[in-house]
């Protein structure tokens, strides 16, 4: 990796765990795969509490994805990895 993808990479993570807004990244499958500091404040978990779980463990029963329901974003809203990115 060269200077400036390492130095654009740092600064992405700066701003993504200084963010006053909670990022949240799962995989194809739903399982949580990155929380930034405001998501682990709003949700009263730690990061090892939501790491690695799926994210349907933390909605509502009555909310839009409840029983069941599967997260389904158009495809441009989807990094290469699956990751959401919308």
């Amino acid at each position: 990796m060269d200077r400036l993808s390492r130095e654009s990479e740092r600064c992405f993570g700066l701003i993504v765990e200084t963010s006053n807004e909670g990022v949240w990244l799962c995989d194809s499958a739903g399982q949580t795969t990155f929380v930034n500091a405001k998501i682990v404040q709003m949700m009263g978990f730690s990061w090892n509490e939501l790491l690695g779980k799926p994210i349907s463990a933390f909605l509502s029963a009555d909310g839009p994805h409840a029983a069941g329901a599967t997260l389904s974003l158009p495809s441009h809203e989807r990094a290469e990895n699956g990751e959401v990115v919308g």
